[in-house]
This record gives structure tokens, sequence and C-alpha cells, in this order.
């Protein structure tokens, strides 16, 4: 209980005045998708919209109830991210030695951070996998 009151006291603190150095790598994803020769039109508007709330961090995030997402994936390899108003989380299945779970909040003292795995090794494979043209970009922003 009183860790949890000491977490609630510093929620409304924002933890980074800049993107997360922890989570640079996924810049690099979002050029990469962002270079892809076939995105349509939907998933072009998205990803920029994507890109443009990471590059505005923290005041373009998705706004309250709104969450942008952003899905690779071929076979039984699949990176999916979520950017919340207030968190990013990157999961990556089969794609590494382990799987990669991360939960980064941008607010509070950041002691409910999830991470298992490796998230720069993940990320990097998901800015590989964004080259590729054999997995599927899906994307969501709004």
């Amino acid at each position: 209980m009183e860790h949890c009151r000491d977490e609630d006291a510093v929620f409304p603190v924002l933890r980074y005045p800049e993107w997360p150095p922890e989570l640079t790598g996924f810049r690099a994803v979002l050029r990469a998708g962002l270079a892809r020769q076939d995105l349509g039109a939907n998933e072009r508007k998205a990803l920029n919209t994507f890109h443009q709330a990471v590059e505005g961090y923290p005041n373009a995030m998705p706004h309250d109830n709104t969450w942008y997402w952003l899905r690779l994936e071929c076979g039984n390899i699949a990176f999916t991210v979520y950017l919340y108003p207030d968190r990013f989380q990157l999961h990556a299945d089969a794609a590494l030695p382990e799987k990669v779970e991360w939960e980064v909040p941008f607010w509070g003292s950041g002691r409910r951070y999830r991470r298992d795995g490796d998230a720069a090794t993940a990320l990097e494979r998901m800015r590989q996998a964004s080259l590729a043209p054999d997995f599927a970009l899906k994307v969501s922003a709004g």
C-alpha cells in the first residue's frame, strides 16, 4: 500500500523531458517503415502520425482514450508497439532467443516499468523487419 501511495503521489510528474533514451531505436523503426514503397495512403498517414507523436514528445502524444498501434508480422515472428498518452509498450514474439515485453510509463517514478528481454535488440530487429517486404506492416493512429 505504501508503494502504491508513493507512486500515486508522483504520477503527475513527467519522467522524461524528451523521448525516453531506452526507446531511441523506435525512431529508426518508424523511418524504415516510412521508406517502404508498398504502403497504402492510409497506412502512410497513420505511420506519419505515429512518427510525429514520437518526434513531438511529450506534446504530441495521443489524446486521452486514444492509442497508436504498429505491428510487423511474418510467419511466427511478430513485433507490436502501442503508444498511449501515458506509456509505450513493446511486444516481440519469436524473433529473439527470448520474448520481449516492455512497458515504459512516461509519468511517475518508473517503478512500474515492465522490462522483460532486450528492447534495444528487439527494436533493431523491428527496424530490419520494417525494411523487409515479406513483413506485413499494420498501423493505426487514432
